[in-house]
């Protein structure tokens, strides 16, 4: 690169710039299609763990984030989990 005349440096760094400007602004459109990509494995987690509950919106997304947080294959029993939110949002 420092062998290259001046004005082909300038260029060579201009199209780097523009090759990173380009990335940055595709990046939060790339990491948000990744996150729900890996979010629909927390959902069916949620889908299929939770039965004979009706779980309001609220509730199903508070046991995604759950799941997604604790993870879905250590022991917890999602049936169990559902119910002690729909316990706790009877409660007055």
């Amino acid at each position: 690169f420092v062998n290259l005349a001046s004005a082909d440096q300038e260029k060579i760094k201009a199209l780097a710039e523009a090759a990173i400007k380009e990335e940055t602004d595709m990046l939060p459109f790339v990491a948000t299609d990744r996150f729900k990509k890996d979010l629909q494995s927390y959902e069916t987690a949620v889908n299929s763990g939770v039965t004979g509950v009706a779980l309001t919106q609220d509730m199903f997304d508070s046991l995604v984030s759950f799941v997604y947080n604790v993870g879905n294959g250590d022991g917890a029993d999602m049936e169990e989990i559902g119910n002690a939110v729909l316990s706790a949002s009877t409660m007055k």
